[in-house]
């Protein structure tokens, strides 16, 4: 059902972008029907040795088939700005496919190998594109370990929607929704903020992870690829058995062939995995902040820290923080020593957490103004 489904999905596109000749899904070598093959390499048990990458083969339209990574292969936010500026000709996912990715998984050959995505607008000088974990159709993909070192604890096994919902080629910002797989999109893909908690104390930040699965087109006509698993049908029985193909090395270019049981294991395994999403969060709140030792011409000034990356600390001697009369402190620190205090001067202080963390950064609230004066 779920093969159906993404066969339709991808002829749909070819007839967008290709002359309306047949497309494949798999690619037929006797009787073997091959579904996935090795291509290129990259980190997966740890970080390192690469090891061949598994890719879905989708559809073939003469020489050109269409691949998707079997595996998640990275965790990461889709973009590194805020949701509002967030495109794909600009998002930091980009970035990686068409260059780190493309330089670490493939060599020079297996680049000139990799046609251009055929999609319109942005991606059409794109090498590699992505589908990103998600809510969609119910169908589960597995991560590899290397995509798990970051986040230990997240579930194995996500959920993806394909880059179709990603709707940055027309309206130039990128949204998805991976919390409901039957709604349309309408979250915006990028860091978001709100304030929460008793009269909006604290800002929280939010940027949603997601599992990477890039998607690239080959010609498949050039070599350089192997068959990794095929289907067959049993004359006997009629029915069709799913076969994996072993290299003793990956320079050998016949394996042994073998029961497919990873592929029915896997399946059942999904089945009873915790499947939930993953976001990273940063809370700035509103500072609490204490005086004391206000003797000795120096006062300390404490408050507690939270995920803020840095604050600003304000004192004057002028209730509304007069430019003449008022000294702006940048910390990262959550102590700061306030001296040279003038006897029976009243000081008024003031402290806020700041936020910078990829291409964002944020202000949180000030913190109620704290007055002393010198004993």
């Amino acid at each position: 059902m779920h093969r159906e489904l993404r066969v339709i999905l991808f002829m749909l596109l070819c007839i967008f972008c290709m002359d309306s000749a047949d497309i494949n899904a798999s690619i037929q070598q006797g009787d073997k029907e091959i579904t996935h093959i090795y291509f290129g390499n990259y980190w997966q048990s740890d970080g390192i040795k690469k090891e061949p990458i598994e890719w879905s083969v989708y559809g073939i339209h003469e020489n050109l088939a269409y691949l998707e990574s079997s595996k998640i292969l990275e965790y990461m936010v889709y973009d590194d700005t805020w949701c509002g500026k967030s495109t794909w000709a600009t998002s930091s996912c980009r970035q990686w496919l068409n260059n780190r990715f493309l330089y670490d998984a493939f060599d020079e050959d297996e680049r000139n190998i990799i046609n251009r995505v055929l999609q319109d607008k942005y991606r059409k000088q794109d090498l590699s594109t992505v589908y990103l974990s998600g809510g969609f159709d119910s169908i589960t993909i597995k991560a590899t370990n290397y995509a798990l070192r970051k986040y230990p604890g997240i579930s194995p096994y996500v959920y993806w929607i394909t880059n179709g919902w990603i709707q940055s080629e027309c309206r130039k910002t990128a949204y998805c929704n991976p919390w409901n797989p039957v709604s349309p999109p309408g979250v915006f893909v990028g860091y978001r903020s709100k304030y929460e908690g008793y009269k909006g104390n604290t800002l929280t930040i939010r940027n949603e992870l997601f599992g990477i699965r890039p998607a690239i087109y080959i010609d498949i006509s050039k070599g350089g690829w192997k068959p990794s698993r095929f289907e067959r049908k049993n004359p006997e029985t009629n029915k069709i058995e799913h076969y994996k193909i072993e290299y003793a090395d990956k320079q050998d270019d016949v394996g042994v062939e073998t029961i497919d049981s990873e592929y029915i294991n896997q399946a059942k395994e999904a089945l009873e995995m915790e499947i939930d999403g993953r976001s990273l969060e940063y809370k700035i709140k509103k500072p609490s902040v204490k005086i004391t030792k206000k003797s000795r011409a120096k006062a300390i000034i404490r408050w507690k820290t939270d995920d803020s990356t840095s604050y600003d600390l304000w004192y004057s001697t002028s209730k509304k923080f007069a430019k003449k009369k008022t000294k702006k402190i940048k910390l990262t620190k959550t102590k700061y020593i306030i001296k040279k205090l003038k006897k029976k001067k009243k000081y008024y202080v003031k402290v806020r957490g700041k936020l910078k963390v990829d291409r964002i950064s944020a202000n949180g609230r000030w913190s109620k103004v704290r007055v002393f004066k010198r004993k």
